[in-house]
């Protein structure tokens, strides 16, 4: 059995502690994985761990991680690959507080898209289901004052031929309306 934690944070990273329970109930194992961000992390939503939790559990999902910043973009991670990565490159080591840099293990590819999503800072990033259609939308909100969303379907179509290729920043629109700048009319 494994508990697992994903975390933002203000030094341009994404933490993912894993905790696994060894069948000895006085062994546990801890793993920690640094996903490095050029800017500052806000808010970070995994996906199939979102949707493992949800009525919509059978509902075909990305396996993705998707984080927002500070730089007012939304990227988008194979969380597949980051998965692969750290089974990889992690190290066990036993929860007796553990020394940071025998702990720590760091990703800096993976992400292989980016919206162009805000005016101003990502501070949140939640799933939409539209209770009449059924289909889950990516919904983010900024500093700026707007709530933005993407259909998960569409975003899919739009990025699955750069899944595998990282690091490509891959700029879309938003499909609501943009907030109007009342001085710009």
């Amino acid at each position: 059995m494994a508990a697992q934690l994903w975390t933002a944070s203000a030094n341009n990273a994404v933490l993912h502690s894993a905790l696994d329970f060894l069948p000895s109930s006085t062994q546990r194992i801890v793993n920690i994985l640094r996903i490095e961000q050029p800017y500052f992390v806000r808010c970070v939503l995994n996906l199939p761990l979102f949707f493992a939790q949800t009525v919509h559990a059978e509902t075909a999902v990305p396996k993705w991680l998707i984080t927002g910043s500070t730089d007012k973009d939304i990227r988008i991670y194979d969380a597949k690959a980051i998965k692969h990565q750290e089974q990889a490159i992690s190290s066990s080591r036993p929860l007796h507080k553990p020394a940071p840099s025998a702990t720590l293990k760091t990703v800096s590819n993976g992400w292989f898209g980016a919206l162009k999503a805000h005016w101003h800072e990502v501070n949140c990033l939640r799933i939409w289901i539209d209770s009449q259609t059924h289909k889950p939308w990516l919904v983010s909100s900024g500093l700026d004052g707007t709530l933005r969303k993407w259909e998960l379907t569409t975003l899919q179509r739009r990025f699955a031929p750069h899944i595998g290729t990282h690091s490509i920043p891959i700029h879309a629109e938003p499909a609501s309306h943009t907030k109007k700048n009342p001085s710009s009319s």
